[in-house]
């Protein structure tokens, strides 16, 4: 009888068959033999099929077909019909380095309180060619907030540990490695290896598309950090929008009360905040009394409510940390709960974002998360002496890919202990990303005249 295989590897393919074959033909050329090959075909209408006959018969290999369960759905079975101690994923249309499987499982042998282990990997487009190296830092030692999964078709994990966390989950539309990454890092160790081990192809037919960006891929972490944060949320009550407004300062008097289309600025915030239940209280900073006025004229949620703030702190070079802290105080006098600042002059900010904010924070144990903007592998310059030089982006090889990070400002979510500590953000400091309108923000005239025309198209959540 023959024993059961260390490493389970098993391919999900759904209309890859001009991928497939390479993909397959890289498991046998793996320096590492003792593997069992599961090929799991979704209801391809390709060629698809045929490419898996050529592998029949081969005794360390299983083909399977199921229709159109999803990629979450052929993971579980694939958990279910392992025999061995670890599995990992390759998807159809991607690739592994010869010696993925002796490095990765050479770890985990060596390692035994470690749950699964993941490598670098390179990127490639549709026809095969690399155009980027992506770098991770190393958990525990570079990277303590772990707040960023790896690419979830390279990792090699013990079986038993799959299978007792209940697999993936199915309800999310989507899978790209983020779900399994938050149940299994709250309770084993997780470890990588900084070789690139693994060939990840960008097109247009993968579930990521070819930037990488997927509204499917967005809501699905944002349900997932949503359900991860349930069990910390009630300790970190009471969790208060707060919402500074001035009557000088900007470029123009009060500008709270400018409208946009059929509302103010203020209205945007005030929308989408009170249409959330996360919040318990809402709280408008003001020097102008007619803030208050209109609040009480236009609101009827008792969770709004009017704070005066002096001139002084409406001073451009007024530190933010100590309105924060004379507002709060009557409200979470222990200072346990969390803020999370609002700003007008992004009236395009949705009500999903400003959750995440809170759920990315809770999720990642962090001081305090912050709305973000990527850049990728864009070019970038700084003045010298004789005139612009190239940033080198290299030096930021470890931050996903040569990742750049711009903080939006748009959104802000902190524990208010770190009021009290002196430090608004906190040295744990996490990111959630946005894009598009959600990131606009009026900082002048000829920005409030674009406003205008996005808001006729702006439907608030």
């Amino acid at each position: 009888m023959r024993p059961d295989p260390q490493i389970t590897v098993y391919i999900p393919c759904r209309n890859y068959g001009s991928y497939l074959k390479e993909s397959v033909d890289s498991v046998f050329r793996q320096n590492y033999k003792d593997w069992e090959l599961l090929i799991i075909d979704d209801g391809s209408t390709d060629n698809t099929p045929d490419i898996i006959k050529l592998y029949e018969g081969i005794p360390n290999v299983r083909a399977y077909r199921t229709e159109g369960i999803k990629l979450p759905g052929v993971c579980n079975l694939a958990i279910r019909e392992a025999k061995g101690k670890y599995i990992i994923r390759l998807d159809g249309d991607d690739v592994f380095d010869e010696n993925i499987l002796l490095v990765l499982a050479t770890f985990l042998n060596s390692n035994p309180k470690y749950a699964m282990v993941f490598p670098d990997y390179y990127l490639m487009d549709q026809v095969g060619n690399i155009f980027s190296h992506e770098r991770r830092r190393k958990l525990y030692e570079e990277d303590h907030i772990l707040d960023l999964p790896p690419n979830g078709a390279c990792i090699l994990a013990k079986t038993e540990v799959l299978r007792a966390i209940g697999g993936y989950r199915e309800d999310l539309g989507a899978q790209d490695g983020f779900d399994l990454w938050v149940k299994v890092r709250e309770k084993y160790k997780c470890g990588n290896v900084n070789l690139p081990l693994f060939y990840y192809r960008r097109h247009y037919h993968n579930m990521t598309g070819a930037s990488g960006d997927s509204s499917v891929i967005k809501n699905a972490r944002r349900k997932i950090k949503k359900d991860a944060s349930q069990n910390a949320i009630g300790k970190y009550r009471p969790i208060i929008g707060i919402v500074p407004i001035r009557k000088h300062f900007d470029f123009i008097e009060d500008l709270w009360k400018q409208k946009l289309g059929d509302h103010t600025m203020l209205d945007y915030t005030l929308m989408r905040l009170q249409s959330s239940s996360v919040f318990d209280k809402i709280l408008v900073a003001s020097d102008n009394d007619d803030a208050r006025i209109y609040i009480e004229d236009n609101y009827t949620d008792s969770r709004i409510q009017f704070c005066t703030r002096s001139f002084e702190s409406t001073y451009r070079t007024a530190p933010l940390s100590q309105l924060l802290e004379e507002i709060i105080e009557p409200f979470d006098p222990e200072f346990k709960g969390i803020s999370v600042i609002n700003f007008i002059q992004a009236p395009f900010l949705t009500r999903d974002s400003i959750e995440e904010a809170v759920y990315t924070l809770l999720m990642a144990d962090a001081d305090a998360t912050i709305s973000v903007e990527e850049y990728h592998d864009q070019n970038f310059y700084v003045r010298g002496e004789y005139g612009l030089q190239k940033l080198n982006l290299h030096q930021f090889q470890y931050l996903d890919g040569r990742k750049i990070y711009r903080d939006a400002n748009v959104c802000t979510a902190l524990k208010n202990i770190n009021i009290k500590k002196g430090n608004m953000r906190g040295p744990r400091l996490g990111s959630y990303s946005i894009t598009g309108a959600e990131s606009f923000f009026i900082s002048d005239e000829y920005n409030f005249d674009i406003a205008q025309l996005i808001a006729g198209n702006f439907h608030h959540e």
